[in-house]
């Protein structure tokens, strides 16, 4: 128990330690008058279609987790899901080193529902697994389109074709998910992914890049793979800290590449501020004292939910 107190102590201050080191390495390389100035020409437009592209992204998101929710046994209205989908959100971008957006839901959905945690937890579990699934088969596919990597595109098509005829194998001999579920909240995990996409094709539009997007779109997927490991607050950090050094590697410009991340970020910020209106306007949501220390203790999943989750 005392690892545990000392962990919860220490959590937050070892994340904005690492995303404060990354954030450094990351402007110690950028002119960040190059940034300033690719804001002063953006146009506005475009990031507010980017926000909802983003906030659509996140609608289909919680009603695919409501399949799995429905799947192990609990059929949630349409609305409350969506307003608990964004409070986990605000939880893990704002309160980090608080309550976490997963233990709230499974600690609400538990105690308001008498429903097991173990059940919740897989559902949050197969919806992880679900988003991976799609975001992979994409950066595959951008993978792929890239001239610069000399790959045949045969060999990354057939190991995601492998890897992923083996997962649905395994999905529906160890998890008890039907065919018809399965299809269902991976056409879903597919939209999601789609629509994070555009959102950076959006971002890229609102910069005005010239350069192709393929490869500024791959890096975006591997940099949300990275910022889902929860070791900076909400993923800042970790992703810019990639789109820098891949962009040595691919046909990416630093500066442009860098103002794509924070671009993301701070629409990801705007998205999650729904979950703090959510939280005092409506009151079934509302926890006491006792029970946000108790999620703190029980904590099932230490993950990172920021929006760019999978």
């Amino acid at each position: 128990m005392e690892k545990r107190a000392m962990w919860h102590t220490i959590k937050t201050p070892l994340k904005i330690l690492v995303t404060g080191i990354l954030l450094y390495l990351v402007f110690r390389k950028i002119d960040i008058g190059q940034v300033q100035e690719l804001y002063r020409q953006s146009n506005p437009l475009y990031f507010l279609l980017a926000l909802l592209a983003l906030v659509g992204s996140q609608v289909v998101s919680s009603s695919r987790l409501r399949v799995f929710f429905k799947a192990k046994g609990l059929a949630l209205p349409f609305l409350y899901n969506l307003k608990l989908y964004f409070l986990g959100m605000f939880y893990n971008l704002f309160l980090p080193g608080g309550i976490g957006g997963d233990a709230y839901k499974i600690y609400l959905l538990r105690s308001r529902f008498q429903k097991p945690a173990r059940k919740l937890l897989s559902a949050i579990f197969l919806d992880r697994l679900s988003g991976f699934w799609a975001m992979t088969g994409i950066a595959t596919l951008l993978f792929t389109q890239i001239a610069e990597i000399k790959l045949p595109a045969l060999i990354p098509v057939s190991l995601y074709v492998i890897g992923s005829v083996v997962y649905f194998v395994l999905l529906g001999r160890f998890f008890d998910i039907s065919p018809r579920i399965a299809v269902i909240s991976h056409t879903k995990a597919l939209v999601v992914q789609l629509l994070q996409v555009l959102c950076i094709v959006l971002i890229l539009l609102a910069l005005n890049t010239e350069q192709p997007f393929t490869a500024y779109l791959f890096t975006f997927l591997v940099s949300s793979l990275v910022s889902l490991f929860p070791f900076t607050i909400g993923g800042l950090g970790a992703r810019e800290y990639v789109f820098v050094q891949a962009a040595n590697l691919l046909p990416m410009e630093k500066y442009i590449a860098l103002t794509i991340s924070l671009s993301f970020y701070l629409i990801s910020v705007t998205v999650a501020l729904t979950g703090l209106y959510i939280a005092f306007r409506s009151k079934e949501f509302a926890l006491t004292p006792e029970e946000s220390e108790e999620i703190k203790q029980e904590e099932p999943i230490a993950h990172t939910q920021s929006p760019r989750k999978v």
